[in-house]
């Protein structure tokens, strides 16, 4: 304790300070001890007295219970001894015994006798009051198969276990005796009955209590509503209860702790056991009660000793104040008088330092002034520095982005560029067919009409003319019919394509058109397009830049994906959510990394440099998705496993004339 004041003293402690510590420490001390001797002294005088009173609880009750059921086994007994007496079995007769049990017995609610082959001869049940009444209702009832019936039969009279009556209808316990060889006296104890005398004497005392069989089966307890339901301990519990016959147990029950002392009921071997039980919580109170008692007593003692070292420091403190008044002017440059010495050699220091303060602080504030001025003028040039620097910045950042708008704009005319020069080769077949056709009509129409004309024409070469003219009309409208197909698909994606016109279209239409366009230089890939487009999705949106997105990634899917070689690009569509649609792109091709996946929208980044990729495509479509469009793009992809595109759109995108909705 020594060292342990000495070390805290090591530094600097104001008086208030260490009179406070003592006073504390001393009160402190002197709760502790106090709290000490609640729990080694006075706690187990009070845990002693609470056991002895659970203790003396449990073996009166126990002698109770016991005495009741060997009241009832003997008023069983006796009538059935009675009836094995008398000559005859008339009715009166048999009513007149069977009332004895009922009326000796507060716990017997039934008593009827039973001949040989199980049919109850005669009935009496406990009325109002508990007087005995005749009950006619039962007479008649085939009791053969009843579980008392049946083990008295087999040897075992007496007591049974708790069973299901079908006389009385509920749980009792019975009680059966041989008359003669002609029959059985039963007589039912109620175990609802039980819990009411078992609540009768737990009346006061604060206690609860249970008594249950050696299986563990709940037979009464005080709570009647409870008592009505048939409850089962489980094993551990019977466990634990089972500590509680030598000595008191702590045991968990309905979600509580319970302190249990557990006693056996003494009443021919039944088997039975009563817990007589009290809320843990209940059983410390007086404890806690008694330490609370000590805690408000101890910070009455701090409250005291506070006061008490305030008033013993007040003097002192007030030497404190006058010297630090006096550093409150010093730091403000007020000039004071030295102040007066002082009695404690703590002060007298103190105000010795404080002058060595003073001194140091106008030093320091002589250099201080003379570095801001120096420190005005860095400022000035950094400040000049800077606006220079974000001038060029700006323009820098100008050019930048007008270099990116026009290598946006001719990557748009390149797409274009090559978009016509695929149509243009996919149209020199129909085009070149519908040549020939025309050709070879105009040829078979002049030799039909220089034949027609010498009179030297036959039927047979008549309709031979005539067929191979048909042939040729039809091949040239099939290839004129193709030839306005492709011109109208190109038609309308090179309109959308070179514009932003908002209108609603059907996104199956367009997807055909993209891949009708697309075809020549599919066809060179060896690469096919599947579409799975939902029929009847319109969209009120931009199909011009759409269009582009769908191009940009089907061309993306072959040539990173499939690698210009045969392979199957996916296009399906389908609603999400309200009013939004998803378009997938998905190939079956090489897949990404997830080093690529993070950099596949940055500007000019490609894996194909130096192979035609100039790394704006996707840059181009992650800009279109999420700003023109108003809509989401994600990529799911991993090596070898393909790649999948997903992009999520409004089906009603706003006109630039329509406002937002509200």
């Amino acid at each position: 304790m020594k060292r342990l004041l000495s070390r805290w003293m090591e530094r600097p402690r104001s008086l208030r300070a260490v009179l406070m510590a003592a006073m504390t420490a001393g009160i402190l001390l002197q709760a502790l001890l106090a709290m000490a001797g609640v729990h080694f002294l006075l706690a187990p005088t009070l845990e002693r007295s609470a056991q002895t009173g659970m203790r003396e609880t449990a073996d009166a009750i126990g002698r109770r219970v016991a005495g009741l059921m060997l009241r009832a086994e003997g008023a069983a007994r006796g009538a059935a001894e009675l009836l094995a007496l008398l000559p005859g079995r008339e009715p009166r007769s048999l009513e007149s015994v069977l009332t004895l049990p009922v009326r000796e017995s507060p716990l017997v609610i039934a008593s009827y006798w039973v001949d040989a082959q199980g049919i109850v001869r005669a009935a009496v049940r406990a009325a109002a009051g508990g007087s005995p009444v005749a009950d006619a209702s039962r007479i008649g009832l085939d009791v053969s198969r009843s579980r008392i019936l049946t083990r008295a039969q087999a040897g075992h009279a007496g007591f049974t276990e708790p069973f299901l009556s079908p006389v009385s209808e509920g749980l009792m316990v019975g009680i059966a005796h041989p008359t003669r060889s002609d029959g059985w006296l039963v007589v039912e104890i109620g175990l609802p009955e039980l819990s009411r005398d078992l609540a009768s004497q737990l009346a006061r005392g604060g206690f609860t209590a249970m008594l249950y069989d050696e299986r563990g089966r709940i037979l009464a307890q005080p709570d009647l509503a409870r008592a009505q339901q048939s409850g089962q301990l489980d094993r551990p519990t019977v466990g634990a209860l089972g500590a509680g016959r030598v000595s008191m147990a702590d045991v968990e029950l309905d979600g509580k702790v319970w302190r249990v002392h557990v006693g056996d009921v003494d009443a021919q071997g039944m088997g039975w056991s009563l817990a007589v039980m009290r809320p843990l919580t209940d059983v410390q109170a007086p404890i806690r009660l008694l330490l609370l008692s000590v805690v408000l007593f101890a910070l009455l003692l701090l409250l005291a000793g506070f006061s008490l070292a305030a008033g013993l420091a007040s003097r002192l403190t007030a030497q404190v104040t006058r010297v630090a008044r006096q550093a409150e002017a010093l730091a403000a440059g007020v000039p004071v008088e030295p102040a007066q010495a002082s009695s404690v050699q703590e002060i007298e220091a103190l105000q010795q330092g404080l002058a060595q303060l003073a001194a140091a602080v106008r030093e320091r504030e002589d250099r201080l002034r003379q570095l801001n001025a120096g420190l005005e003028q860095q400022v000035q040039e950094r400040t000049e520095h800077l606006a220079r620097s974000r001038d060029a910045l700006e323009q820098a950042l100008a050019t930048l982005s007008q270099a990116q708008a026009e290598l946006v704009h001719k990557e748009k005319l390149a797409a274009l560029g090559a978009l016509v020069a695929s149509v243009a080769h996919e149209m020199n077949t129909p085009i070149g067919n519908a040549l020939m056709a025309s050709t070879s009509l105009l040829d078979r129409a002049r030799e039909l009409v220089a034949m027609v004309q010498g009179g030297k024409i036959s039927r047979s070469h008549f309709n031979d003319s005539l067929l191979a003219i048909t042939d040729a009309a039809e091949l040239a409208e099939r290839s004129l019919n193709r030839a306005a197909q492709l011109v109208s698909s190109f038609k309308q994606v090179a309109a959308d394509q070179t514009s932003e016109v908002h209108r609603s279209f059907e996104l199956a239409t367009l997807c055909r058109e993209i891949v009708t366009v697309l075809t020549p230089s599919l066809r060179r890939s060896g690469a096919s397009v599947v579409l799975n487009i939902e029929e009847g999705l319109m969209l009120s949106s931009y199909p011009g830049p759409l269009g582009q997105v769908l191009s940009n990634l089907i061309e993306n899917a072959v040539v990173h994906g499939l690698g210009n070689q045969a392979g199957e690009v996916r296009v399906q569509a389908h609603r999400e959510g309200l009013g939004q649609v998803r378009i997938e792109v998905q190939d079956d091709g090489e897949g990404m990394s997830p080093e690529v996946i993070q950099r596949i929208y940055e500007p000019f980044f490609t894996t194909r440099r130096g192979r035609g990729g100039t790394g704006l495509g996707l840059t181009i479509t992650h800009n279109l998705v999420t700003g023109l469009l108003q809509g989401q793009l994600d990529v799911t992809s991993h090596p070898g496993g393909g790649t999948v595109f997903g992009v999520v759109l409004p089906t009603d995108l706003p006109s630039p004339s329509r406002p937002m909705p509200g």
